[in-house]
């Protein structure tokens, strides 16, 4: 296969299509609902890979090539594959070759109980993962041990930063928390997201409203401009700190009893 006789160009459309996904897992022009969300299935995700993966073995100049197609959409279902991807990001690193973390557009974490992600891990491909539009954890990232003091670089506030960066491209973010902490602290990030692009949150917690002075709830306006489905597990109290922020787009509403 000689890829003289076309350009790079050509050849990256030729990739797409060989490597094509129904219904594409990155489209996110679509308008999106809770109530019209169509499961992702694991089975046809593993053919994906393993068909973006015959291609890549083909040639170094393949492999080069269909390298954006490869990391575009990472599904996550065992803690050992989550380790793999920070490793290979952080060799990627130091060996100052280009990172595969510029490609990942959509990363989907969906793991059994056992087999729940490391946060360092995590923190590391979330690092190196700038350009991210899709982010989705089904309850599949490790909790802190209570007698084991949580490194400040792997909180959970500070993972969501990382994803609520200015220049976020986020879309679509699926959140879940795994403690009681108080709402307004674990997602202060949001507060600095003045021109976010998110269309779709769900947030999955045992979130608690904690204000003793009024002023605290002033001081978690957040503002969302583009977002149209708002899905979370709140209790009665967690309405007033909703009721607070700027969500003029917003279509779809569903508050889930925690």
């Amino acid at each position: 296969f000689d890829h003289s006789v076309l350009p790079p160009e050509l050849w990256l459309l030729i990739y797409r299509e060989a490597t094509a996904m129904t219904p594409d897992p990155l489209d996110t022009n679509n308008e999106l609902s809770f109530l019209e969300f169509i499961s992702l299935r694991h089975p046809p995700y593993r053919a994906n890979m393993r068909n973006k993966i015959n291609i890549s073995l083909v040639s170094k100049r393949w492999r080069a090539l269909a390298k954006i197609y490869l990391y575009e959409f990472v599904w996550i279902s065992r803690s050992i594959q989550a380790k793999a991807l920070a490793h290979t990001l952080l060799l990627e690193f130091v060996d100052g070759v280009g990172s595969s973390g510029h490609f990942i557009r959509r990363l989907h974490i969906e793991t059994p109980v056992l087999e729940r992600c490391a946060p360092v891990d995590l923190h590391t491909i979330l690092e190196y993962s700038p350009q991210l539009t899709v982010y989705t954890d089904h309850r599949s990232i490790q909790r802190n041990s209570f007698d084991v003091p949580t490194d400040p670089r792997y909180k959970p506030e500070k993972l969501l930063s990382l994803l609520a960066h200015p220049r976020s491209e986020l879309r679509r973010l699926s959140w879940t928390s795994y403690d009681d902490m108080p709402f307004q602290l674990r997602m202060s990030p949001f507060q600095d997201m003045r021109t976010m692009q998110l269309e779709y949150l769900e947030l999955s917690s045992n979130f608690q409203a904690i204000f003793s002075d009024p002023q605290d709830l002033a001081d978690m306006a957040v503002c969302l401009p583009a977002l149209q489905s708002l899905k979370a597990s709140l209790d009665n109290d967690m309405f007033n700190v909703l009721a607070s922020w700027d969500m003029p787009s917003l279509l779809n509403l569903s508050v889930v009893s925690a």
